[in-house]
């Protein structure tokens, strides 16, 4: 505008991104070795015979070279899992782009407001290709028969537990004739505890990987082949086929403004408010490797990152007290004041934010299996504004403190009815979560709630005594978290992974409490240091 107070920025910019180059192919290569084959492996599954030539006479099975992956697959313990990384891997790459206008309002002091964006594009990400087929084969609704029949026998014989196979004397009662379950070797052990637990908790996916892990989908010579009765992955001879590639995004867009003054007087302070949001499909880790859920389904993926900090309030500043020397207050030539008024500075650094994200977790197997499901969510009666409603921070008379109200606990400290359920959700309480049912997943979306909002405030004092020309000898004082105003975290122990997670389990006795903090206790702190 021509009196040279205002300039308007703009920039963009495309960078190659590392994005665990290294950690993410070394992971995918390491687990899978290529080829290999040794007498030991060969002999694990022989025949054992008598020798009547003597132990030292016996002829040993030719050394099979060249081998096949099938090979390796009967001779090892199968099913086992496939590595690879796709051939025309790139490196990923972030667009990066900004706007910015600054203003000089006087008093040394600007202010700017700016906005900020990037693109990460072809992130890295690997998935596992050898999904569980869902309905191809007529497991699923064998399954969910199972699953009728069970509720069936439970409601007329309750001492009698969950008893899913076709039990002739429950027809009257619209109880359905299994037709693959009897297929499977052992007629798939229907009654055992173990399976029909999974069964009755509707864990359809979770179910089909241990038949696949056991082999029991198998023919009767117990290996993986063609004439399996029932296929349940693509390919019968893996578990998992996990596959590296240029599968994954992640957009942040950012509007931020900021206050500054320059050092002038003795007061220098900045603050800055930054309203934000960054979206991804994928939550991160070093090996970059998180199986879609359902890979016909990848949106569900779709989520806050776990670094998504939605408003954030930053200030600080830093102000030299005018007395003494150099000043009109108390300003003196005699020595004696001027080690006690000279040099006095304080400065303080203040923080809000909005807590960081979370998700409200089933972690079941409806739909796919095992660890393939960590990100399954729970089924919510209420809406994400009410839920949002009911988050906070409620500290209760036995001194136990939850993130999530407890009006939205069920009884036995879960956030589930206390038994599985046939059909829709029915909490066990008013707004209450359940479990998916076998075949769908969660109606929540990952990371869509915020923890509690971080708050701190740091503050110092401190003084320099001028000793001599050369010697100067400064005192500090600082006080970190100078309120002692507690932040209590997200986290909980996963049973599936077996580490603590920054997210809810409504499966876990612990659901919806905070057993730590993500703040430090006040820290008061003294120091002399001797500058020469």
């Amino acid at each position: 505008f021509g009196d040279g107070k205002t300039a308007i920025r703009a920039g963009f910019s495309m960078n190659y991104a590392n994005d665990q180059f290294f950690t993410a192919a070394d992971n995918a290569a390491s687990g899978n070795t290529g080829l290999q084959v040794s007498p030991i492996n060969q002999g694990l599954f022989g025949p054992t015979v008598s020798n009547p030539q003597g132990a030292q006479n016996i002829t040993p099975p030719p050394f099979q070279i060249p081998t096949s992956f099938m090979t390796n697959a009967d001779n090892l313990f199968q099913p086992v899992a496939g590595y690879a990384i796709d051939p025309g891997l790139n490196a990923p790459y972030i667009e990066q782009w900004n706007l910015s206008i600054q203003r000089d309002i006087g008093w040394k002091t600007s202010l700017s407001v700016s906005y900020y964006g990037n693109h990460g594009v072809g992130l890295f990400r690997a998935i596992d290709v050898n999904q569980l087929l869902l309905d191809q084969n007529g497991f699923y609704g064998d399954f969910l028969k199972a699953r009728s029949n069970g509720f069936i026998a439970l409601s007329h014989n309750p001492s009698g537990g969950f008893v899913p196979d076709h039990n002739p004397a429950y027809d009257k009662f619209g109880s359905q004739k299994l037709n693959v379950f009897p297929l499977l070797f052992g007629a798939g052990f229907i009654d055992d505890p173990t399976v029909a637990t999974l069964i009755e908790q509707g864990q359809f996916g979770t179910l089909s990987g241990l038949y696949q892990a056991l082999g029991f989908n198998t023919d009767s010579s117990g290996l993986p082949g063609p004439n399996d009765p029932v296929t349940l992955f693509p390919n019968p001879f893996l578990l998992g086929g996990d596959l590296l590639k240029n599968g994954s995004f992640s957009t942040y867009h950012a509007a931020v403004v900021e206050v500054r003054r320059r050092f002038s007087k003795g007061l220098y302070f900045q603050a800055n408010y930054t309203y934000s949001k960054v979206m991804t499909d994928y939550g991160g880790s070093q090996s970059q490797f998180q199986p879609y859920q359902d890979n016909a389904r990848p949106g569900i993926e779709k989520q806050r990152a776990p670094f998504d900090l939605t408003h954030g309030f930053k200030a600080n500043f830093t102000y030299e007290l005018p007395i003494g020397k150099g000043h009109k207050l108390f300003a003196s030539d005699s020595r004696m004041l001027g080690l006690l008024v000279d040099g006095w500075q304080t400065g303080s650094i203040f923080t809000w934010q909005s807590g960081a994200p979370f998700s409200i977790l089933s972690e079941w197997g409806s739909v796919n299996r095992g660890l393939r499901t960590v990100n399954n969510t729970a089924v919510a009666t209420l809406t994400h504004q009410q839920i949002s409603a009911d988050l906070g921070t409620f500290e209760q008379a036995n001194g136990s403190v939850y993130i999530i109200n407890p009006k939205l606990v069920s009884p036995d400290g879960t956030g589930i009815p206390a038994s599985p359920q046939l059909g829709t959700c029915t909490p066990a309480v008013t707004g209450g979560f359940c479990n998916p049912q076998p075949g769908d997943v969660g109606n929540l979306q990952l990371n869509a709630f915020n923890g509690p909002a971080y708050f701190d405030w740091d503050a110092s004092a401190g003084k320099d005594f001028n000793l001599s020309e050369r010697l100067k000898l400064t005192f500090r004082a600082e006080a970190f978290n100078l309120l002692n105003h507690p932040v209590f975290s997200t986290t909980t122990f996963d049973n599936i992974s077996q580490v603590n997670v920054n997210e809810q389990l409504i499966n876990s006795n612990s659901f919806g409490q905070s057993t730590s903090t993500i703040s430090r206790p006040r820290i008061l702190q003294l120091s002399l240091r001797l500058k020469f």
